[in-house]
């Protein structure tokens, strides 16, 4: 109904249709983000290609983030992308980061930071999001759940926490799965998930 209405009058329901099951890439029946980007920008599945084929895990995308962010601020700019990609033999085109910061900058203030270039660079982290999100149904049952996992009660999770918590309450995610779930929540990279972190991942407005 959204995409009906926000398209307008000029498309016939059989052709609307037909570009919601285009967009619907993982058929949760909602066009996402990044699916919709990929029928509204032309480029941006051969600029993520190009990053896809460069990472495999979590740890890889976490170093090529902390080797693009020059100054350490936690966050990378469009600077920052051109030179690391092209120090690292990856030549992109304007477009190409253009697009890149059309997917990652997703709350538009001129910078990625490691959560938005996780989500990018690892395909399934949305998906897994969306996933984990489903089992909470507001904020104190989110907060219910740090309290939970936070095993030794330092106000704090760890990995090891959050793979023990999830198991412990019937969520079952593989070890990947995990560490990519750890790894969006730590925005601040301290390796460890504190309850904003915790809140912000999995409230309904992130």
């Amino acid at each position: 109904e959204e995409l009906v209405a926000g398209m307008g009058g000029d498309y016939t329901a059989n052709e609307i249709n037909a570009i919601f099951a285009m967009g619907d890439a993982d058929q949760d029946g909602k066009i996402s983000f990044l699916e919709f980007a990929k029928i509204m920008v032309p480029h941006t599945n051969e600029a993520l290609s190009k990053f896809w084929k460069c990472f495999n895990d979590v740890s890889s995308v976490r170093q090529a983030f902390q080797k693009l962010d020059v100054d350490k601020d936690g966050q990378i700019s469009k600077q920052e992308i051109m030179q690391g990609m092209s120090s690292a033999g990856l030549k992109l085109s304007s477009t190409e980061i253009e697009t890149l910061f059309i997917l990652g900058d997703r709350d538009s203030n001129g910078q990625i930071d490691f959560s938005e270039f996780a989500q990018i660079m690892i395909p399934s982290a949305s998906e897994r999001i969306a996933k984990l999100k489903k089992c909470f149904r507001n904020r104190s049952e989110i907060e219910a759940a740090f309290h939970k996992f936070d095993a030794n009660k330092d106000g704090a999770i760890s990995l090891n926490e959050l793979r023990a918590g999830l198991s412990s309450s019937g969520i079952h995610f593989n070890d990947q799965e995990v560490e990519t779930v750890f790894a969006l929540a730590d925005r601040d990279c301290d390796g460890e998930v504190s309850m904003s972190e915790f809140v912000n991942l999995l409230s309904n407005s992130s």
